[in-house]
């Protein structure tokens, strides 16, 4: 079995497949990550420094403005995520951009990570379910605060 075999359970169509094969490893952590940073803090159009930040977290990529265009397309990447799963799950926060301000138990951590996980695009799949849930869960732990400037700040 392949890591690329969980994820979104909808087959893969050409474009999905062709994507998965043309994109590195590390092309698909580094949109599977900043799109997710970009989905959970709600931010589509980041500045430079929250870039640079995400990126000192994860060390995506020499240029840290490349985040900046999954960040721009996280809510169409993500759409397929149901919040309303959580809350079935026993994770009692009204919204997902709340999370990182949340203190959440190991357990609760696990859901969430297996969550995204099994809703995640297959072309994104980047490593296995454990490597991939280390870094949802380092970016859960990251208080949001850590990623916003004044000018990047959500109300």
């Amino acid at each position: 079995m392949t890591s690329r075999q969980y994820g979104s359970h909808r087959k893969p169509t050409f474009g999905q497949r062709v994507l998965g094969a043309v994109l590195s490893p590390r092309t698909r952590k580094l949109i599977f990550l900043s799109s997710l940073a970009g989905y959970l803090q709600k931010v589509t159009n980041p500045d430079n420094e929250m870039v640079e930040k995400i990126n000192e977290l994860f060390s995506l990529s020499r240029d840290p403005t490349a985040l900046k265009l999954p960040m721009q397309m996280s809510a169409r990447i993500w759409s397929a995520f149901d919040e309303s799963a959580l809350l079935q799950a026993g994770i009692n926060t009204p919204a997902l951009s709340e999370l990182s301000n949340s203190k959440l138990s190991a357990p609760q951590l696990r859901i969430i990570s297996n969550q995204l996980i099994n809703t995640v695009p297959c072309w994104l799949i980047y490593g296995s379910r454990e490597a991939m849930r280390q870094d949802i869960c380092k970016l859960l732990q990251t208080p949001s605060e850590a990623f916003h400037t004044p000018s990047t700040a959500v109300s």
